[in-house]
């Protein structure tokens, strides 16, 4: 019946930590959204004692943002490439630390919609010509009924024969040239627009002709050999861009050199005479 000495054993709950609400947010293809910064309603001995973090989840990607992460949401461009609005739903959770040991909190859940912008297809692919070629017409539309269109083209300098600067629904036929030495571009930029059921305006889209130079190749001096002596022959060009290649013909295959060929020549020329 002796009494030993005693001693104190200090237990330390960590509090259970919410998330206070934040606010949903409803956006238009292409617009920025607003920072989320998250927070916690706590009292000041528990705030000072531990940390809060925070770790989020997103069902959408599609919204232009990734599908989880840890602290707060900086500003991202929201996205939505369908016809429709989407809805992405986050839910954030809060993680109260002291002492090395972590709790994790309640849970928020917010959402981002992000409405369509009427978008603008083209009949044909990206055009790819010769200078002194003429393009194939375009015609716009667009996956979103009741929009109408509008377009205006520049074109690099070096380009001649653009006619048509602006328009609506065709992008006309048009015969460029280009001047210089290397592929030049001709940029149509369309816009649709119209009461899509969201207020959200169409985004630029642009269509692209891309002119490329004629071939040229640089002059060779005519050439004086002996029989039996090596002849070699390199062709160059100034056009920049793309690749150039060499065919040629030859009225006398006498020298050696057969009557047709691609690339530079390189023989031993014979004269049997």
């Amino acid at each position: 019946g002796c009494k030993g000495d005693s001693f104190e054993v200090v237990i330390t709950v960590n509090p259970t930590v919410g998330v206070n609400a934040v606010a949903d947010q409803v956006l238009c293809n292409g617009d920025d959204t607003l920072a989320v910064e998250f927070s916690t309603t706590l009292d000041s001995e528990a705030t000072s004692e531990g940390t809060i973090s925070y770790t989020w989840t997103n069902d959408n990607t599609n919204i232009g943002l990734a599908a989880s992460g840890t602290g707060n949401i900086p500003s991202f461009t929201a996205t939505n490439s369908t016809t429709g609005p989407i809805t992405a739903n986050l839910t954030v959770t809060s993680v109260y630390t002291y002492n090395n040991v972590s709790c994790e909190g309640e849970s928020e859940t917010f959402t981002i919609t992000v409405n369509p912008s009427p978008l603008v297809e083209f009949s044909e692919d990206e055009q790819f010509i010769t200078s002194g070629d003429t393009t194939v017409p375009v015609t716009l539309s667009s996956p979103t009924d009741g929009v109408t269109f509008t377009w205006t083209a520049t074109a690099e300098d070096g380009i001649t024969g653009l006619a048509t600067t602006s328009g609506t629904d065709t992008i006309p036929a048009e015969t460029f040239l280009n001047t210089t030495t290397e592929p030049l571009t001709v940029t149509y930029t369309a816009i649709a627009t119209g009461d899509v059921g969201f207020d959200c305006e169409g985004l630029p889209t642009d269509y692209v002709v891309t002119v490329n130079p004629l071939a040229q190749v640089n002059p060779l001096d005519d050439q004086v050999v002996c029989n039996e002596e090596n002849l070699l022959l390199e062709f160059t060009t100034n056009i920049l861009g793309g690749t150039m290649t060499y065919t040629w013909t030859n009225d006398n295959s006498a020298i050696g050199l057969s009557n047709a060929g691609t690339g530079n020549i390189d023989i031993t020329a014979t004269n049997t005479t």
